[in-house]
């Protein structure tokens, strides 16, 4: 059985740490390594996790942000798959090992993500979500409308970072969304298991809360996406039957923009536009 880290980022949660690292200690997974790389926190967060030494590799740092400190796990991790928890998510019975059936059993997927369940900021279940899994023609252009990968839920391997690169910490936030792009452009294929894995806390220090920022950085990475991502692997079912690519750029744009995602909602058109007039999408 192949070693798994994970790798829990946390900055002042001492509400909720305590809960998460028991959630991943609890898995029943033996060749499990957890990395917690505290953020600089200011309030309880280091005395709490101070029980679990011993359990944990425990990283304290300057404050950098979470996608640094996720990166920085990552890069002392000893496992060849990788897992990242938000410190007030929960992992649920199981997790571990059933991600790493999926992909032992089937050698062809290199990054497996799961439904989740959503709850409140004193563990109440509000909602479950089922996320779709879009066959490998649709994938690009069902997550260039709407990221549906929980980045919590994700287990993938360590050669997925080799080769890609880290996450940007550039990126306040999304980082995840770049990030799947990013293994998609290089042609990694994702698996999805149909259940609950995690539970994905929501309460008001979510990054979520932060609309403006949260529309920035998607529509930056979704920007990125149509400049880097060719016609063909953003449509190439569609180009399969004969379909209108112009077409599929303006509804592409539409629903950009009715996320308030303006500069990649304008690309879009522009490619719309080019295509319909003369052929090109440049």
């Amino acid at each position: 059985m192949p070693d798994v880290s994970v790798i829990i980022p946390v900055y002042n949660q001492e509400k909720y740490i305590n809960e998460c690292v028991q959630s991943v200690i609890e898995q029943d997974y033996e060749k499990l390594e957890i990395i917690v790389v505290d953020d600089g926190s200011t309030d309880a967060t280091p005395n709490i996790l101070k029980n679990f030494i011993g359990k944990i590799k425990y990283i304290r740092q300057e404050n950098q942000g979470p996608s640094a400190s996720v990166n920085n796990g990552i890069k002392i991790a000893q496992g060849s798959l990788i897992c990242w928890l938000g410190s007030d998510d929960l992992y649920l019975a199981g997790k571990i090992s059933h991600q790493v059936d999926l992909l032992l059993r089937d050698p062809s997927i290199s990054v497996v993500y799961s439904d989740y369940i959503i709850i409140d900021p004193d563990g109440k279940e509000i909602q479950k979500i089922q996320v779709p899994y879009p066959p490998p023609e649709q994938f690009v252009r069902s997550l260039l409308i709407r990221n549906f990968i929980n980045g919590s839920s994700v287990m993938m391997k360590r050669e997925c970072f080799d080769r890609v690169g880290y996450y940007d910490e550039t990126l306040k936030a999304d980082p995840d969304g770049d990030m799947w792009f990013r293994l998609l452009k290089h042609g990694y294929r994702f698996g999805h298991i149909p259940s609950p894995l995690i539970k994905y806390r929501w309460h008001p220090n979510n990054i979520s809360h932060n609309k403006e920022l949260m529309r920035k950085c998607k529509d930056a990475v979704r920007l990125k996406v149509l400049q880097e991502f060719t016609p063909q692997q953003l449509f190439g079912d569609i180009i399969s039957y004969g379909g209108e690519i112009d077409k599929s750029y303006e509804e592409i744009a539409v629903c950009l923009f009715r996320d308030f995602n303006f500069r990649s909602a304008e690309e879009a058109l522009l490619r719309s536009y080019n295509l319909g007039n003369n052929g090109s999408p440049n």
